[in-house]
């Protein structure tokens, strides 16, 4: 099973005729249920899904909000700058560390205003920088060798084993950012999520009191994931990647993970429409999953456009397959 069985996520109509269907993967689990959906065993690449163990192979972190950056796909906005700045200063590292590619901002607006004033794009805008100065950063703490891009460098190593204290034995492949990434099935990526949410270790409460308290550092001001951990008023986390990915987590006692995977790539409204349509056609859903879907339902038209009506899929259509 792959991206090529991926089924009907929702669709859009005009005047009750389907004009556009958008296909994907999507999973929920119960914290002790089984899996809803279809996907579970579909090779998913993680892409920046997986930032948070990446974060915490490094061994670094700490109570300041700029240690968010180390796991987020930032936007490129200003306070995302000026907080990698803090971050390069604390790590005493600095763009010419780094190794991810040059970049122009998420944030479609600051891109064009860059590109107007002739502005060049820089290492630091890409929105994986964040984890490349932590990774720099602790290649100069521990001694370790500056090309941490390399698959056999010893971080990535770290990296590897935590996810084998939890159970996962991915597959690997080159990220967007350089870095290796792990591909493994969708009920692996439920499984790993879930453990972070039960993760009681000192380094992972500081990375979830982080994810909760600076929402706007995860990914950006108008990013749904961080609108979703703002809704969430501390009992979900959320997460985008590249391509396509959207990973929901409830935190403790209401366990639950929601994971979509949309077939045609990144569109934030295709993303906020899944996840809608996914819950919706959901039994006992946690509480704060429940309160999520009664404020993205405010939002459907934002997403749909005045001229198009969601339609949902029957239940059947997120099935597992």
């Amino acid at each position: 099973m792959d991206l090529a069985d991926c089924i009907p996520l929702f669709g859009l109509a005009r005047e009750g005729v389907l004009e556009k269907l958008v296909h994907g993967f999507a999973l929920f689990k119960h914290q002790d249920g089984p899996i809803v959906g279809a996907g579970a065993d579909a090779p998913i690449v993680a892409r920046s899904l997986g930032k948070p163990w990446q974060f915490l192979a490094s061994g670094l972190g700490g109570p300041e909000a700029f240690w968010t950056l180390g796991f987020s796909s930032h936007s490129g906005q200003a306070q995302h700058v000026d907080h990698l700045r803090l971050l390069a200063a604390a790590l005493r590292t600095g763009e010419e560390w780094i190794s991810c590619p040059s970049a122009y901002p998420l944030d479609a607006r600051r891109a064009w205003e860059m590109k107007l004033a002739g502005a060049s794009p820089s290492r630091l805008l890409h929105p994986c920088s964040g984890k490349h100065l932590v990774w720099a950063g602790a290649c100069s703490a521990l001694g370790l060798p500056k090309d941490y891009l390399a698959p056999d460098h010893p971080l990535h190593a770290r990296h590897r084993i935590i996810l084998a204290e939890r159970g996962v034995s991915p597959t690997w492949v080159k990220d967007g950012c350089g870095l290796p990434s792990a591909v493994m099935a969708g009920r692996d990526h439920l499984a790993l999520w879930a453990d972070l949410a039960l993760d009681d270790s000192a380094s992972a409460r500081q990375l979830k009191r982080l994810w909760l308290e600076h929402p706007s550092l995860i990914g950006g001001d108008g990013r749904l994931d961080s609108d979703i951990v703002r809704l969430g008023n501390g009992e979900l986390l959320a997460k985008q990647g590249a391509d396509g990915l959207l990973v929901v987590q409830s935190l403790p006692p209401a366990g639950g993970t929601c994971l979509l995977k949309i077939a045609g790539g990144d569109n934030e409204a295709h993303a906020g429409l899944a996840l809608v349509a996914m819950l919706s056609v959901l039994k006992d859903l946690p509480q704060p999953f429940a309160k999520l879907l009664e404020n993205l339902r405010l939002r459907i038209g934002g997403w749909t456009g005045d001229d198009h009506a969601l339609v949902l899929p029957p239940s059947p259509a997120i099935g597992t397959r």
